[in-house]
C-alpha cells in the first residue's frame, strides 16, 4: 500500500468533514467579528473614562432591546439560545469595560437557585460568589464593582439605598420564589427602572382585560387562570413565546405563566421568562395538579403504544412511564395533546392531562393520579408589561 495514499473514507464522512470545515471557517469569521465588537467597546471605554466612574457599563434597556431585535430577524436560531448568547456576550463586553463580579446573598436553601439565575442573567464566564452579608455586598455594589443578586425574603436587601432595582424574578425554589438583581447601571432617558420592587399581588382589581395562557380548554394554565383572574377574557396560545409576546405587544393586558412544579422543579416556561426583563410578576399561585391517561372510549391499557403531553407533565409522571412500554410525544400543552389524541380516534395513542380535558374532547380516564408524589403542585404567576402602571 502506498504510504501516500488516504484510509478508504465513506461518503458520509467525507460529508461530515466538509460541513465541519465550514463550520470552521464560520468560526473564524465569529472571531473576527469578536474582535472588532471589543475594540468599539474599548473606545466606548475611552470615551466615558470608565475609571473614574463607579457606575458600571450594563444597560439592562438596551440590552433587553438588542436582545429583541435579534430574536424577530433570527430564523434558525430560537429566541431563547439568542438570549443566552448575547446576554453572555454583553457581560463579557460590560466586563472589559469595567471589571465586575455577581455576587448571591440568601439562606443557603435558596444558593442553587440564585446560582442559576445569576448564570441565567449573566452567562457563565462572569463570577458569582456567596457575599458573607447584604451589607458587604452593597458597599461594593456601591463602588460599582459587583450586581447584587439577593432573595427577596433576605434581611437588610430594602437597605439597599443607592443602588438601581434591574429586575425582580422567580427562582423556582418554593421555599424562597423571589430574588431581586440589584446595581449601579448605565440609565438614559428611556430607560425606566422601577424604583422599588413590584407589589404582591393581594387580589386587588386588575380590571377585566385580556388574560393569555398557554394551552386552550381543559389546561392546567386555563385552570389556574380561572383562579387566579376570574372574568377576564382567555386568549389561549400553544406555546410559550406566543404568550409572553401577547402581553409584550399589548395583545394580552395578562398572562398566567407556570415556572416551577413541586416535583419537576424549574420549567422551561421560568427560564424563558427570565429573558424577558420588560415584563414584571405581580402574583403567583400555587394549584395542586393531577395529571391523568386519557383514551378513546373503549380503549384500554393493553391498547396504548404511545403517549403525548406537555414535557413537564411527562416529567412529574417519570416513574409510572417508566415502568410502560410506551413511547413518548411532546406536546405544546397538555390540552393539546388531549385535544391531538381525540382528533385521531386512534385507540394506540393516549394523553397526559387533565379530568376537565378528557370531559372536553370526549376521552375517558384509563388511569388516575400518574403524578410521583403524593402532592403535586406547579406555581403560577401573573406577568404583566413593566409600564402597565404608567
Amino acid at each position: 500500500m502506498n504510504s501516500n495514499s488516504q484510509p478508504n473514507v465513506s461518503p458520509l464522512a467525507s460529508a461530515i468533514n466538509v460541513l465541519r470545515g465550514e463550520i470552521d471557517r464560520i468560526d473564524d469569521q465569529i472571531l473576527h467579528l469578536l474582535e472588532q465588537r471589543y475594540r468599539q467597546v474599548s473606545r466606548i471605554a475611552r470615551a466615558k473614562d470608565v475609571g473614574t466612574s463607579r457606575t458600571l457599563a450594563l444597560r439592562p434597556a438596551r440590552e433587553h432591546r438588542i436582545i429583541e431585535r435579534l430574536s424577530a430577524k433570527a430564523r434558525h436560531v430560537p429566541a431563547g439560545d439568542i438570549g443566552q448568547i448575547w446576554r453572555s456576550v454583553m457581560a463579557l463586553s460590560a466586563r472589559h469595560q469595567r471589571p465586575y463580579r455577581v455576587l448571591l446573598c440568601g439562606p443557603e436553601s435558596a444558593r442553587t437557585a440564585l446560582s442559576t439565575l445569576a448564570a441565567a442573567r449573566h452567562g457563565a464566564a462572569i463570577p458569582a460568589t456567596w457575599a458573607p452579608s447584604v451589607e458587604a455586598a452593597r458597599a461594593e455594589a456601591l463602588r460599582g464593582e459587583a450586581i447584587l443578586i439577593v432573595s427577596a425574603e433576605e434581611e437588610g436587601w430594602q437597605e439597599c439605598a443607592g443602588l438601581d432595582l434591574i429586575g425582580r424574578y422567580p427562582t423556582g425554589c418554593d421555599a424562597h420564589p423571589w430574588a431581586l438583581e440589584l446595581g449601579r447601571v448605565e440609565r438614559s432617558a428611556g430607560d425606566a427602572v422601577p424604583p422599588t420592587p413590584a407589589p404582591e399581588w393581594s387580589g386587588r382589581a386588575l380590571g377585566k382585560g385580556v388574560v393569555a395562557c398557554l394551552g386552550g380548554r381543559g389546561s392546567f394554565s386555563e385552570a389556574a387562570c380561572l383562579k387566579l383572574l376570574p372574568g377576564h377574557e382567555l386568549l389561549p396560545l400553544e406555546d410559550m413565546d406566543a404568550v409572553l409576546r401577547a402581553v409584550r405587544e399589548g395583545t394580552a393586558d395578562l398572562a398566567v405563566v407556570p415556572v416551577a412544579n413541586s416535583h419537576a422543579g424549574s420549567l422551561e416556561e421560568h427560564r424563558r421568562l427570565l429573558h424577558h426583563p420588560e415584563l414584571r410578576i405581580i402574583g403567583e399561585q400555587l394549584m395542586e395538579v393531577r395529571q391523568h391517561l386519557l383514551g378513546q372510549p373503549g380503549a384500554n391499557l393493553g391498547d396504548i403504544r404511545r403517549v403525548s403531553s406537555h414535557p413537564a407533565a411527562l416529567a412529574q409522571c417519570e416513574a409510572y412511564l417508566a415502568r410502560q412500554p410506551w413511547a413518548r410525544m411532546e406536546a405544546a400543552s397538555t390540552a393539546l395533546a388531549a385535544a391531538q389524541v381525540a382528533g385521531t380516534g386512534d385507540p394506540a395513542w393516549a394523553a397526559i392531562g387533565s379530568e376537565v380535558a378528557a370531559e372536553l374532547h370526549g376521552l375517558v380516564i384509563l388511569e388516575r393520579d400518574l403524578q410521583g408524589e403524593a402532592v403535586n403542585e406547579t406555581r403560577f404567576v401573573i406577568v404583566e408589561r413593566r409600564d402597565s402602571y404608567a
